[in-house]
């Protein structure tokens, strides 16, 4: 039985017999289609485990690259992994200043620390975001749109895309979106269709710190509705099925405005009992979303709750703190942002990931 795909980049939908493909081969680089395409095994009628499977007809090499039939596709080769695997994408999106691209970095160190197997699946991956963890891992917040032109990657508008495997392998498209984009609803309909198609969200807000910010958040927050709803035409009294995770950012300044109630700071994944965990997470944000509305923490907590309960089926709040707990940020010599790694302490950083997985049942 054949089974549809969907590109990663460009959101065309295919059959794997309707791929193209690139030879590698230096001496060869030529382009054909699966009719050309020189099967090893006949018996397989070309599939193994529903990718082709074949050699170049020109040059008999079988280091090939595949491609998205969509002619319009900017990124065009699909990691071979995506045509082999189930692939779940979570989008992480938030307003600019909100703590994005950090929390990405800290969620994929705290990943790799529990001994999961999680690794980058693209160039993209390996390059951009491998720079990146670099300096983070130097105590410096990386400036990704630096890396990204010293690249010159197509990285705006892809996905990370890793191989996560515990009780088993799925392959995750992250998303990590540019939030200037997102205040705007044309431009946000325009270039993010990735969250069209998302299968879990973590929605990074950053309602605290700044009266700025906290706008800016709430900005998108409606707009990220409005966007759902029309793309899979969802009406005004029907909820948003997709699970979300609404991740306040900077814990510090969450617990200077809740009185320094400190929900769990040793709330961790254990990956022998998933359940436990799930259980301290529904706990985690009961308990933040008792507090936004007791304290009345910032002057839209109670209409902000009552948008979330009215349009999401499945949501939870978690405030994350993706480096050191009140800890002053220095700047480089080259005025890059620093931060003293012998104090650093993330709180609740797999949180929203782990949560996610298990509705999506990958662990």
């Amino acid at each position: 039985m054949t089974k549809n795909y969907i590109c990663p980049y460009c959101y065309t939908k295919y059959n794997p017999i309707e791929l193209k493909f690139s030879c590698k081969n230096i001496n060869c680089m030529k382009d054909f289609e699966y009719k050309n395409l020189k099967l090893i095994d006949q018996l397989y009628l070309g599939y193994i485990g529903l990718r082709p499977i074949g050699k170049c007809p020109y040059c008999d090499t079988n280091n090939i690259k595949y491609i998205c039939p969509n002619n319009d596709c900017e990124v065009k080769e699909i990691p071979v992994s995506l045509i082999r695997k189930n692939s779940p994408t979570i989008s992480i999106l938030g307003a600019t200043d909100s703590g994005k691209t950090v929390y990405n970095l800290a969620l994929i160190k705290e990943i790799v620390k529990t001994g999961v197997s999680f690794a980058p699946k693209t160039d993209i991956n390996k390059t951009v975001y491998g720079k990146m963890i670099d300096k983070f891992d130097e105590g410096i917040l990386p400036d990704r749109t630096k890396i990204i032109e010293d690249e010159n990657s197509q990285m705006v508008g892809t996905p990370l895309i890793y191989d996560f495997n515990h009780k088993k392998s799925v392959l995750l498209s992250f998303y990590d979106s540019a939030g200037e984009d997102l205040k705007d609803m044309n431009t946000m309909k325009e270039y993010y269709k990735y969250l069209y198609a998302s299968s879990a969200i973590i929605l990074v807000m950053d309602i605290f710190t700044k009266d700025e910010y906290r706008k800016n958040s709430l900005a998108v927050f409606y707009n990220f509705i409005q966007a759902i709803q029309e793309s899979k035409n969802i009406s005004e009294n029907k909820k948003i099925k997709v699970p979300i995770v609404i991740l306040f950012s900077k814990y510090d300044e969450v617990l200077n405005k809740i009185k320094k109630d400190k929900f769990q700071d040793n709330c961790k994944w254990n990956k022998f009992n998933t359940a436990e965990t799930i259980e301290c997470i529904n706990v985690v944000s009961q308990k933040l979303k008792n507090k936004l509305i007791d304290m009345k923490s910032f002057i839209e907590a109670e209409s902000f709750i009552n948008t979330c309960d009215k349009y999401f089926a499945n949501y939870k709040f978690i405030p994350v703190a993706s480096i050191a707990l009140n800890d002053k940020l220095t700047k480089t010599e080259d005025g890059l942002k620093q931060f003293n790694k012998k104090t650093t302490k993330s709180v609740n950083v797999d949180l929203p990931f782990v949560y996610l997985l298990h509705q999506l049942n990958a662990i």
